[in-house]
């Protein structure tokens, strides 16, 4: 009896489960090139906070609100190193919006991630979902700079807000570790420190990115290759890319023809144009740069085989590439004795793994 009595008291004294749906109002969409993140509504002028990392290609994301205002951001301040940024959109000057909570909360903490997991599928399948969606956990432990939360968060999450039981941003969303919940935010503290006194957002913003290729060339002398490299993009403009390449049956093509060549190396600089937004964001780049050949020749001699390598020469080349979901077509022109030679590739775009 006592036990059942103890029960009903805890019940009754137990704090009210807040209703996070009238918060989702401040909470707004964020698409910049092909990616989408979060962000929230903090003063009525219209003032968005979300995570620096989204916005630090240095394109004006496109801001859109559950109810239908929208607008395009402009970045007034930043803090990379707190992975928060400020924008500006007079769109949304007098859209709902969220308080600043004033001290950074303690672990044990319940909050509530809002934002859009996964938000870029088209599938018809999850029509009406993922876009301003709420999880809820708790605090898992406070930081010098970020705070662990257990609240489920992946990507579309980040820049979105982290709600306290009344309704304040308690931090912004920032990154996860690769494991079940374990996510982390920028504090409230270092947000209202920014909109208190707004630092100055940088001139130069870009993020590297790992790429997988097959370089698939025309000549009938050349094998295909298989390699991974790396990109550097400025404000989604410019971009530095190095490569690497290993052939595929280079020994076995060398028997068979007598000779074989392939793209071992190369680096280029390109500029792009992008096109779109979203999941069907398009980008065109075309630029130059220097591809490295390397060749085997082959001979098979009475019972033996005979193998002999050329070192990697250098080859100017031009060309473009145009990407769509993260794969890119690419094709180089490279000049040589007996005219023009055409090599192409696949490339498989991840993602950003920086940004700066």
């Amino acid at each position: 009896m006592a036990t059942l009595l103890t029960f009903l008291l805890s019940v009754a004294l137990a704090a009210p489960v807040p209703d996070p749906e009238p918060w989702l109002d401040a909470v707004v969409l964020l698409t910049t090139g092909a990616s989408i993140c979060a962000g929230v509504v903090v003063d009525g002028r219209g003032t968005v906070a979300t995570a620096y990392h989204c916005v630090a290609s240095g394109r004006r994301p496109r801001v859109e609100t559950r109810g239908g205002p929208s607008g395009l951001g402009r970045l007034v301040a930043a803090s990379p190193r707190d992975d928060l940024a400020l924008l500006e959109v007079p769109e949304l000057a007098g859209q709902p919006a969220l308080p600043i909570r004033e001290r950074d909360v303690a672990a044990g903490e319940r909050v509530w991630a809002l934002g859009h997991p996964y938000g870029s599928s088209g599938s018809p399948l999850f029509e009406g979902l993922l876009r301003w969606s709420v999880s809820s956990g708790i605090v898992s432990a406070v930081g010098a700079r970020l705070i662990q939360v257990d609240a489920p968060m992946n990507p579309g999450n980040s820049g979105g807000p982290l709600v306290d039981e009344r309704g304040r941003v308690a931090g912004i969303a920032s990154r996860k570790l690769r494991a079940d919940n374990v996510a982390f935010m920028a504090p409230a503290s270092r947000l209202r420190a920014l909109l208190d006194e707004p630092e100055e957002p940088r001139l130069i913003g870009g993020g590297l990115a790992p790429a997988l290729s097959l370089s698939i060339p025309s000549p009938a002398d050349s094998a295909a290759a298989l390699g991974g490299g790396v990109e550097l993009w400025l404000r989604d403009r410019v971009g530095l890319s190095g490569a690497a390449y290993a052939p595929l049956g280079a020994r076995w093509l060398a028997l068979q023809r007598g000779s074989v060549r392939w793209t071992s190396s190369e680096l280029r600089l390109s500029c792009r144009l992008r096109v779109g937004r979203g999941a069907l964001s398009t980008t065109a780049e075309l630029g130059g740069g220097v591809a490295f050949i390397s060749g085997l020749s082959g001979s098979i001699e009475g019972e033996q085989l005979r193998l002999a390598s050329a070192p990697p020469a250098p080859a100017p080349v031009l060309g473009g590439r145009v990407t769509l979901s993260g794969v890119g077509l690419r094709y180089g022109l490279i000049p040589s004795g007996e005219g023009i030679e055409v090599w192409a590739a696949i490339d498989l775009l991840p993602g950003t793994a920086f940004v700066f």
